[in-house]
C-alpha cells in the first residue's frame, strides 16, 4: 500500500471556516477597543499611564511558548488589567481550550485578569466551570465575562 492511498479518502479541510472565525474574533476585539476608547482609554505603543492600553500584550502561556492577550489596560482603581477577549460563534472547541486560557493567563504577571467570550459557541456548562475555576484561584483576581456589556459594566463600576 503507498502512502497515497492512506489519505485519498480524508476530507479538505475547509479554510473558509477558520479565516471567518478568525475575522469574527478580529471584530470582537475591535468592539473591545472601540468601547475602551468611548470610556476615556487610548492606545498607547509604550510605557502606559492611567487610561491607557496596548493591544496584543505577549505574556508566557502554560506550556512556557509566547502568547498574546488582546489588551493590557491601566485602569484608574484596578491598575494594571490584562484582557483576553475571545468570539466563538459556532460551536466547536473552544470549551477544549478554556483550561487553557485560564491556566495561561493566571500565570501572566498582572494581578488583575479578565477573560472575556463572545458569542454563543461554547457549552453553558463549560462556561460555568471557567467562571467558577477562575472564582476559586486565590493569588490572582481572575473575571470570566460572557459578553461585552457584561465586561463595560463591570470596568465602569469600579
Amino acid at each position: 500500500m503507498n502512502q497515497e492511498s492512506l489519505f485519498e479518502d480524508l476530507p479538505e479541510v475547509d479554510s473558509g471556516k477558520y479565516e471567518a472565525s478568525m475575522l469574527s474574533n478580529q471584530k470582537f476585539c475591535d468592539q473591545v477597543e472601540q468601547s475602551l476608547v468611548a470610556l476615556g482609554f487610548r492606545e498607547v505603543q509604550g510605557v502606559q499611564s492611567q487610561n491607557e492600553f496596548l493591544k496584543s500584550v505577549p505574556y508566557t502561556d502554560m506550556y512556557g511558548g509566547i502568547r498574546k492577550a488582546a489588551f493590557l489596560v491601566q485602569h484608574q482603581t484596578l491598575g494594571a488589567v490584562r484582557i483576553e477577549a475571545h468570539k466563538q460563534e459556532q460551536s466547536g472547541s473552544v470549551d477544549q481550550k478554556f483550561p487553557f486560557f485560564l491556566e495561561s493567563l493566571r500565570l501572566a504577571p498582572e494581578h488583575n485578569l479578565v477573560i472575556l467570550l463572545g458569542g454563543k459557541g461554547y457549552k453553558q456548562k463549560a462556561f460555568d466551570w471557567i467562571k467558577t475555576a477562575a472564582s476559586n484561584i486565590q493569588d490572582k483576581q481572575i473575571k470570566v465575562f460572557s459578553d461585552l456589556d457584561e465586561f463595560i459594566s463591570f470596568f465602569v463600576s469600579k
